[in-house]
C-alpha cells in the first residue's frame, strides 16, 4: 500500500551514497512518490599514490570514484592525503573554477615530494611553482600579471618555471640549453 512507503527511510538510505549530498523523499496528496536530490559537484579529481582516486566536492567532501562522467576539473597527482586534498588543495580548486581565466587554462596540480605544489597550464611549456596554497589568489593575480606584460611579448614557451612561491615575487626560470 502507497500510506506504508517509509519516505524517511528512503531518503536516509540514498544519503548513503557518498555522491549524494542531500535526499529528501515525500509523497503528495495526490499519492504521487517525490524524491528529491541534491547531489554532489566536484571540482577536483585527486589521483594520489597513496590513497588512491577520488574526488573533492564544492564543500572539500570527499567522493568515491564511481559513475561519475568525466569532467573538465582540475586533476591533481602526487603523493596527496585526503586531509591536504580536503583543505589546502580544495582552497586552490575552489578558486581555480570560481576563476574564468583560471577555470579554463589549468589542467593540473602536482604535490612534489616536498610538498609544493605545482600548476600545469594548458598553453605553454611552463609549469607555475606556486609553493602552498596559502594566498593562492595573490600569486596567480601576480602570474596573470607576469601573463600579460612579459609572456604575451616573450612568448609562451620561454620560460620552464614561473615560479611564485615567494611572497610579491615572480621569477621566471629559463630552460637548460
Amino acid at each position: 500500500p502507497f500510506d506504508s512507503v517509509n519516505t524517511l527511510a528512503i531518503s536516509k538510505v540514498l544519503e548513503r551514497n557518498k555522491l549524494i549530498k542531500k535526499a529528501h523523499c515525500y509523497h503528495s496528496p495526490d499519492s504521487v512518490l517525490h524524491i528529491d536530490i541534491d547531489q554532489r559537484h566536484p571540482i577536483l579529481r585527486v589521483k594520489s599514490i597513496s590513497q588512491g582516486d577520488f574526488y573533492v566536492d564544492r564543500e572539500g567532501f570527499i567522493m568515491p570514484v564511481q559513475n561519475i562522467v568525466p569532467m573538465q576539473i582540475p586533476l591533481a597527482t602526487g603523493n596527496i592525503s585526503k586531509e591536504k586534498a580536503s583543505n589546502d588543495l580544495y582552497v586552490l580548486a575552489q578558486y581555480l573554477n570560481d576563476n574564468k581565466f583560471w577555470r579554463q587554462n589549468i589542467t593540473q596540480i602536482y604535490v612534489k615530494t616536498n610538498g609544493d605544489i605545482e600548476l600545469i597550464p594548458r598553453v605553454g611549456t611552463h609549469t607555475i611553482l606556486l609553493g602552498t596554497a596559502e594566498n593562492c589568489e595573490k600569486k596567480l593575480n601576480n602570474v596573470r600579471k607576469f601573463y600579460d606584460k612579459v609572456l604575451s611579448r616573450k612568448g609562451w614557451n620561454f620560460y620552464k618555471v614561473i615560479n611564485v612561491k615567494f611572497d610579491n615575487q615572480v621569477v621566471g626560470e629559463k630552460p637548460n640549453k
